[in-house]
């Protein structure tokens, strides 16, 4: 047997740390008088199989170990391969720049210009095309802006005549959403409940005190009480409908003693469940800044409340790496990237509706785990799967050093939020 090259020893509390193996996202927790002990077994696996044969099976059962025959680079490339070439097309579609909020930390640039008919036509002429020519077996449609409820009927024309094609050719449909809801009125969510929008991502930004001084307008007293009255509803309404509560959070946020109360006032105990939540902090905040003991006090108080934990996206790779991912804009411009602004687009769509590069993104044709890349040897690659797609290319492209892999705080931090949603989502008595 032999240990695996990617595990990390993380500090969990005054007198414990996990063991957290990056490959599988598999951890235990033992107290740091066994740590030693723990190390000789990964170290020396062959040694104490017979005296230790209960905690080696718990350790092969974790990939902590493997057999001798095993390589975990070709693990991750097989991962990264399958994830990269899947057989699944996911579109973002922006049907309009403009928003009804205007959040301090948004990227965006808003503009009021929307989706022509002539414009819906040829994105519907590219989707057909594409799925046949690439033989995609799940199309997701996701509807993003810009504020995306802003273009209801857009939603619903390209929506429904996207999911009739695929029924007809044997492709599976997923609709979702990104807004901030509070356009989800009660006829929105049965046009999108009819068209199969079921996953939801919506945002708040603290408890109504913080998140009515981001996100506000002339016609509603608190956006904070409409954006979850809204929630209700769409749960309420549409059974099938899967909701990701996208909390931004700066550390105020997270010791902010009005955010749950108000949450749990707002939100039905037999709706909660129904409800992921994932707190993500506000990206010009230093991540180090961030305070474990008040993001894990919070994390604990949600899961009690009856609310789950979103984990899926925590070290996923960013689906921008994709074959078959693309984003398309009202003006039937084509990008990679929704940090890019407008001018910056490289693609369009021709008069058949394929995609033409005017300039190609480097980072398509750059293979990661490639035998000079820095990342394969990267211990932390698992944890990252290379970062941001453009930034890690510029790296490669003009020899920097990445930031990443500079940052054993940065990743401490993530193992430690991932564990706790586990350890929330699973009530793992800890």
């Amino acid at each position: 047997m032999k240990t695996g090259k990617y595990i990390y020893i993380v500090p969990f509390d005054a007198n414990r740390s996990i063991f957290f193996n990056g490959i599988s996202k598999r951890f235990f927790i033992v107290k740091d008088e066994d740590i030693e002990s723990y190390s000789k077994l990964l170290v020396f696996p062959d040694n104490y199989e017979k005296t230790e044969g209960t905690r080696i099976e718990k350790l092969k059962a974790g990939n902590f170990v493997y057999n001798d025959d095993v390589n975990e680079s070709t693990i991750l490339s097989e991962e990264r391969l399958s994830i990269v070439n899947s057989s699944i097309y996911k579109m973002i579609m922006l049907p309009t720049y403009n928003c009804n909020y205007k959040c301090w930390y948004c990227t965006q640039k808003h503009e009021k210009a929307v989706l022509s008919k002539e414009k819906l036509e040829l994105i519907k002429k590219h989707v057909t095309t594409y799925l046949k020519e690439n033989d995609i077996k799940v199309y997701i449609l996701s509807w993003f802006g810009g504020e995306p409820l802003m273009e209801p009927q857009t939603i619903e024309d390209l929506s429904s005549y996207l999911l009739q094609y695929c029924k007809e050719h044997g492709v599976r449909f997923v609709g979702s959403i990104t807004t901030n809801a509070a356009l989800l009125t009660h006829e929105t969510i049965e046009m999108l409940r009819r068209v199969k929008v079921n996953y939801y991502q919506i945002t708040i930004d603290g408890s109504s005190r913080t998140h009515d001084k981001i996100k506000y307008d002339d016609i509603h007293e608190s956006a904070f009480r409409l954006t979850l009255g809204n929630i209700v509803d769409l749960l309420q309404t549409n059974l099938q409908a899967c909701v990701t509560l996208r909390i931004n959070y700066t550390p105020k946020t997270l010791t902010d003693d009005e955010l749950l109360p108000e949450l749990n006032a707002a939100i039905p105990q037999e709706l909660r469940h129904r409800i992921k939540i994932d707190l993500q902090k506000v990206w010009q905040i230093d991540e180090e800044r961030i305070s474990m003991d008040a993001l894990i006090g919070l994390q604990h108080g949600l899961a009690e409340s009856g609310y789950k934990f979103f984990t899926e996206g925590v070290f996923a790779p960013c689906y921008v790496d994709m074959k078959h991912y693309n984003m398309l804009y009202y003006n039937g411009k084509v990008g990679k990237c929704g940090n890019n602004s407008l001018s910056e687009l490289r693609g369009h769509l021709d008069e058949d509706g394929r995609i033409v590069w005017e300039e190609r993104p480097e980072f398509m044709d750059i293979d990661i785990l490639a035998e000079n890349s820095p990342c394969r040897d990267c211990q932390y690659f698992p944890l990252c799967n290379g970062g941001c797609p453009a930034r890690r290319t510029k790296a490669m492209l003009d020899g920097s050093k990445c930031r990443l892999a500079e940052s054993d705080t940065l990743f401490e931090h993530r193992i430690l939020d991932y564990c706790w949603r586990v350890i929330h989502n699973e009530h793992i008595t800890v």
